[in-house]
């Protein structure tokens, strides 16, 4: 009987025994993986955390970068509204500038008939004063932008362009500007920053519906006082009888 409880007693003891190794082996492979698994967290994060604050901040560059142009296409935009307005009406500045029509007395009437035809004659005059003064205008407005959320990000023009296009029958004026905005990001040995080179376009019909008028007279006119006139016209009558005989 002792024996038996003996027995009985050593196989619980080995029972528990077995029990508490095979804890501790647990245990020992439980604290190694987690200690292999910090390493690991440690190279990703090495390897992910630069890639992603790179992204993150090209980003918020990008943005600002953006942003910026958006207000050089919003200057563009009202700039050729501006030129097309004056191209259609000549006392438009005067009226601007004294904030009401001039009387006859004191105004200034340089309507200068024709301009659609012969303003690209002077540059001091006609269609060329209105292009420059709008280019004036808008290079002094780009060089008023801020440079937005970081410094260095201030937009400059290299290339700024306003013209009047005449194609007789309908008249446009176009305003076009080529500039780049710097972003504050440049490689080691590299002297200039990355930039953002870009364009902004806007082209507005002028609308002047006298002035229409008025070419189309002036060309009436000529072609009924001169031979080529003439004979153009009978040329156009001929050819248009034989399109009704045609038709008919």
């Amino acid at each position: 009987m002792c024996g038996d409880r003996f027995a009985t007693h050593g196989s619980k003891t080995q029972l528990y025994l077995n029990g508490v190794i095979w804890m501790n082996t647990i245990k020992k492979i439980i604290r190694n993986s987690l200690k292999k698994d910090s390493g690991m967290l440690v190279v990703e994060a090495t390897m992910v955390f630069p890639v992603m604050f790179l992204v993150i901040f090209l980003m918020i560059f990008m943005g600002n970068a953006y942003f910026q142009k958006s207000r050089i296409d919003s200057i563009v935009t009202q700039m050729a509204y501006y030129g097309s307005a004056q191209c259609a009406d000549p006392l438009l500045r005067e009226i601007t500038e004294k904030g009401k029509v001039p009387s006859l007395a004191d105004a200034d009437y340089s309507i200068e008939p024709y301009r659609y035809l012969l303003g690209e004659v002077g540059k001091e005059s006609g269609m060329n004063a209105i292009e420059t003064q709008v280019e004036n205008q808008i290079s002094n407005k780009i060089k008023g932008i801020k440079t937005g959320l970081f410094s260095y990000m201030k937009p400059s023009a290299s290339k700024l362009d306003a013209e009047f296009n005449n194609a007789f029958v309908y008249s446009t004026f176009n305003v076009e500007v080529q500039y780049k905005v710097p972003l504050p990001i440049r490689l080691i040995g590299m002297k200039d920053y990355f930039s953002l080179k870009t364009s902004s376009k806007c082209e507005v019909p002028v609308s002047d519906t006298p002035e229409f008028i008025r070419n189309v007279d002036m060309v009436e006119d000529w072609v009924e006082s001169t031979e080529t006139g003439q004979n153009a016209i009978e040329k156009a009558g001929k050819i248009m009888d034989k399109v009704s005989e045609f038709i008919n």
